[in-house]
């Protein structure tokens, strides 16, 4: 554990990802938002109640309280740092209670976007409560939000499988101070293994009910570069051998890629594709194929 830092929350963009997947972040320094909030004290001269150039009325108590909101923005904690096995630095952040990881400057993952990753479970799972035994893969820990899922989908005689290729995510998982999975990684039906979910579905020939793959931003790999045979013909022939007869391959993805669908059908998948939103009611939209065996 480092030291924490503190950085403040600018805009944010989201481009991607889930267990691997991108959302970009902007962070701002505290001197940054500072100087922003006097850049808009210049915008106005001794008769704060004139507009110039912005357009829009303001007045010397409505500046000041601009002002303060920019200056007081709540502060993003830096609470732990790690290194992936191909040397990407990957970071555990909280943002006034919700938590983040980050890969390099991009951020992966958020609590406060999750809806997708819980849908990607629903979708794998659908019709396994009721199976005796059934066999779950997923591929990438995140947050935890997959397995909640994954967990209420299934039955009490259940084996499910999380594929997460670094340690450091299952750590912090696993620590109830940061209030993300320690409950449900201690399931009894829960196994945790820290390896790449490539090497798990190649050893794995007819093992599994539903395999969900949430690696990277989708069929294009993009915090690991070896992420990319994964969604090639070859890699999605793996997972199938790895699937029961009648078993599901859910990939979750940022967008839409007709492409990686025909991959899918191509290597011997009946392929339904769906939008997931980000939040349960709203936000950007995400996609996750889905491939019965």
């Amino acid at each position: 554990m480092i030291e924490p830092g503190v950085c403040y929350r600018g805009r944010r963009s989201l481009t991607t990802v889930g267990s691997g997947i991108v959302n970009t972040a902007i962070a701002r320094s505290r001197s940054d938002v500072e100087q922003r909030g006097e850049a808009l004290d210049c915008m106005f001269d001794g008769n704060d109640t004139q507009k110039k150039n912005t357009g829009l009325p303001i007045n010397g108590v409505g500046r000041q309280r601009l002002h303060r909101r920019m200056v007081t923005m709540k502060p993003t904690r830096l609470l732990d740092h790690a290194t992936t096995p191909d040397g990407t630095p990957i970071t555990l952040h909280e943002h006034d209670g919700a938590m983040s990881i980050r890969a390099g400057s991009f951020e992966l993952m958020s609590s406060r976007q999750h809806h997708s990753e819980e849908r990607l479970a629903e979708l794998a799972c659908d019709g396994l409560r009721d199976r005796d035994h059934a066999a779950v893969l997923i591929g990438g820990l995140g947050l935890g939000f997959t397995l909640r899922e994954t967990l209420k989908s299934v039955g009490s005689d259940a084996t499910v499988v999380v594929a997460e290729l670094v340690p450091a995510v299952i750590a912090w998982n696993r620590n109830p101070a940061y209030r993300l999975a320690a409950d449900v990684i201690d399931d009894q039906r829960v196994e945790i293994v820290a390896r790449d979910v490539a090497d798990v579905l190649t050893e794995s020939r007819g093992r599994f009910d539903a395999i969900m793959l949430d690696v990277d931003n989708g069929a294009s790999g993009l915090t690991k570069a070896g992420n990319d045979a994964l969604y090639m013909e070859s890699g999605l022939g793996t997972a199938r051998a790895a699937l029961k007869p009648g078993g599901r391959l859910a990939v979750w993805s940022a967008d839409n890629d007709p492409r990686f669908a025909a991959r899918m059908e191509e290597a011997g998948f009946s392929v339904e594709s769906v939008k997931a939103r980000t939040y349960p009611t709203g936000g950007s939209w995400n996609w996750i194929f889905v491939g019965k065996r």
